[in-house]
């Protein structure tokens, strides 16, 4: 089977079963999901390691798995203390506990190393541990349907990432090279990826009109802009590998490379996606 097959196959198949996860396990604040945003950050934060590893020569102050403790952080705060900032002060320990290890172990160099190691060691917890917490925080949004704000979020982003591939493939021979970061990105699939998930938005909205307040103009709105969100999380994480001079950032998913090549578009987009439907909300 080529890579190729294996990308549309597993492209294909993941989508459904996600669906299927959301629509079918809800319940205890959609603990299913949680526990499959922590394996998902377990696996896309030690991605994550390796890669500032070999962009940087050196390790994080901290373990790969520590970020992880957000994803618990989080669930735990919108099912046992609703209103509470544990996950910020989760966040904010973590931040801490970097400076802290810094001050003591930096003196084996000096310190001449201190910025890099601090700066990779927030960038791992913030990419992929924090920003992953906001998939999670989309199952407390309040007043409105939740299951199907989860699955209009993950339906945008996965339908950016299919039609950008597959007008990509069809038209975009001649148009590439528009991102140097990412030379195979044409201007074919860039844009048939916006206007796909546009269109995508608005028909699922206009088929469920009793589960969402939003209007077709906001839809719109809320499509493009996670459309350009999932767009440079791709771009984002191809910086990560070109720095570490790999082409996946792992082999985790088959066709598709790591953990992280499939969860980048959603890092980026979840968190503009919660704050957009949360305006319209108090509009």
């Amino acid at each position: 089977m080529t890579s190729v097959i294996k990308r549309i196959f597993v492209t294909l198949l993941l989508p459904p079963l996600l669906f299927c996860l959301i629509l079918f396990l809800p319940h205890y604040a959609y603990l299913t999901l949680a526990l499959l945003a922590l394996l998902v950050v377990l696996i896309g934060s030690h991605e994550m390691y390796a890669l500032i590893r070999k962009a940087t020569g050196i390790s994080p102050q901290i373990p790969f798995w520590l970020p992880s403790f957000l994803i618990v952080a989080q669930w735990g705060e919108l099912y046992f203390f609703p209103g509470s900032p544990v996950t910020d002060l989760m966040f904010i320990s973590l931040i801490i506990t970097s400076m802290i290890i810094e001050i003591f172990r930096g003196a084996s160099d000096m310190f001449a190393g201190g910025i890099r190691r601090l700066g990779s060691t927030l960038l791992l917890i913030v990419y992929p541990g924090y920003l992953t917490t906001f998939i999670i925080r989309l199952t407390a949004f309040p007043d409105m349907n939740i299951t199907f704000h989860l699955i209009l979020f993950f339906l945008l982003v996965f339908t950016n990432d299919i039609f950008a591939y597959v007008f990509g493939m069809l038209l975009g021979k001649n148009n590439r090279g528009i991102f140097k970061v990412s030379p195979n990105k044409s201007m074919a699939g860039f844009i048939g990826g916006i206007l796909s998930t546009m269109v995508i938005g608005i028909a699922f909205v206009l088929l469920f009109p009793a589960y969402t307040h939003l209007s077709v103009i906001q839809t719109a709105v809320i499509a493009l802009l996670v459309s350009l969100a999932a767009t440079i999380g791709d771009l984002i994480e191809s910086v990560f590998k070109r720095a570490a001079g790999v082409k996946d950032s792992g082999r985790f998913i088959p066709g598709r490379g790591g953990m992280l090549d499939s969860l980048d578009s959603l890092l980026t987009s979840a968190p503009l996606f919660l704050l957009l439907v949360t305006m319209t909300l108090q509009a």
